[in-house]
């Protein structure tokens, strides 16, 4: 459904009939917000003045409930149920305690039809009622719309649905309203058993950028995932900041869903520290997302910032692979191993980074204190690719000695990767 913002005053026959035991009166704001861009069909349209007359036999006054939804678990607010005549009206009023972008679940019971318009402001002079805001659509009997409106609200302000009814057949709909935060610092749960929800949009219209801070309950790495409630894959950029807000990675391209490698990004913390994961930019598909979830995990894994040559961890032929993890901290730091070969042979040794999404990892290889080869950087922007290095002086087989491995991150490289020796 498309959606416009508008300028309107409607022409009315009244009864005499009061508004919570006085006609309502909400003079006109002269800093109205008239977002540029609003809602997914990017179909904001100029602010423009437009006169309706219908036959008016009454309205009702019961205010819309509006909730805050801050997680996937947060109970709803009930609806409320306006039955709305033939040819009749009804002027709701609607305040939020919170500043957010409110979008509201529609349930239209019976035959006809009315059409909805949210009010930044509204006032009935002489029997007309003159307001500005957004036209919602017409909703037809039978219909129900979840989440839909999309309108930018400022806490403690009292707004106006104005239902319409211009049909012949009398009009029953339920009516309630879901606000999506767009604060600019929230905190995040550490666990996946909820999705944090919030609004990708602003009340200026534009994308949000939100910081949800998190403290880490072990040392190791998170995995940070984004959902945007819609039809479509998940965007978006995320990036970690440390207790004082400053960049310590870089900031990672999010897309869920592609090649099955990606929907997550992935960045090394310490344990009680405290950090900021900043959201940027969520959409689903090519659109702003009214409402995301974002969410992480934490896996324990070990910093081994092994920085001298004489310290190089021992890798044992064809074990496990070593988990080790490049914490987010601005700098670079280096990581040494060290292997036998006790008779020429091929020799590989396998480097993962695909939980490394932040930065590039550089190897380089040394046979005693003679490098082998050269450096070879892994672009992590590859996600999920194992890396092999082969090398040895004749036909790939390396001669018996003892090799060093040498792993350099780069600044603001964070997450952890897997070195295994293989054969």
């Amino acid at each position: 459904m498309k959606k416009r913002v508008f300028s309107f005053v409607l022409a009315l026959t009244m009864i005499a009939t009061t508004f919570l035991g006085a006609t309502p009166s909400v003079q006109a704001s002269e800093d109205t917000i008239v977002p540029t861009v609003l809602e997914a069909e990017k179909d904001v349209r100029p602010v423009a003045d437009i006169t309706r007359t219908t036959d008016v036999a009454d309205y009702e006054s019961a205010p819309v409930n509006v909730k805050r939804i801050l997680t996937s678990a947060t109970t709803k607010a009930s609806k409320v149920n306006y039955q709305v005549g033939a040819n009749q009206y009804v002027l709701a009023p609607v305040t939020s305690e919170y500043e957010g972008v409110l979008w509201f679940d529609y349930d239209a019971k019976d035959d006809g039809y009315a059409s909805i318009w949210f009010l930044n402001s509204c006032e009935i002079v002489d029997g007309r009622v003159q307001g500005n805001g957004y036209d919602l659509g017409e909703y037809y009997g039978g219909d129900s719309d979840t989440d839909d409106g999309g309108v930018p609200v400022e806490a403690g302000k009292t707004y106006w649905l104005y239902i319409e009814n211009t049909s012949s057949s009398p009009f029953e709909i339920n009516i309630r309203g879901n606000l999506y935060s767009t604060a600019t610092t929230r905190t995040l749960s550490e666990g996946t058993s909820k999705w944090t929800i919030a609004s990708g949009m602003t009340r200026s219209g534009g994308r949000t950028s939100i910081y949800f801070k998190i403290k880490p309950t072990k040392t190791g790495y998170i995995s940070v995932g984004l959902k945007a409630f819609g039809d479509g894959k998940s965007y978006g950029k995320i990036a970690l900041y440390n207790k004082n807000k400053k960049k310590i990675s870089n900031t990672v391209n999010y897309e869920s869903g592609y090649d099955g490698t990606r929907g997550k990004v992935y960045f090394g913390v310490t344990k009680g520290n405290t950090y900021y994961v900043k959201v940027t930019d969520v959409s689903d598909r090519d659109y702003y997302s009214y409402k995301y979830g974002v969410r992480y995990s934490i896996t324990s894994a070990t910093d081994r910032s092994i920085g001298t040559k004489s310290s190089a961890k021992t890798l044992t032929r064809k074990a496990d692979s070593t988990k080790t993890l490049f914490r987010a901290t601005g700098s670079t730091n280096t990581d040494w191993y060290k292997f036998k070969v006790t008779s020429k042979r091929k020799t590989q040794v396998k480097i993962d980074t695909s939980c490394i999404k932040s930065g590039n990892v550089t190897v380089t290889f040394y046979k005693g204190s003679k490098k082998v080869g050269s450096s070879d950087t892994i672009t992590t922007k590859y996600d999920g690719k194992t890396y092999t290095i082969t090398y040895g002086k004749t036909s790939g087989k390396a001669d018996a000695g003892t090799y060093y491995v040498k792993v350099v991150k780069s600044e603001n490289a964070s997450g952890l990767y897997r070195i295994r020796y293989v054969q």
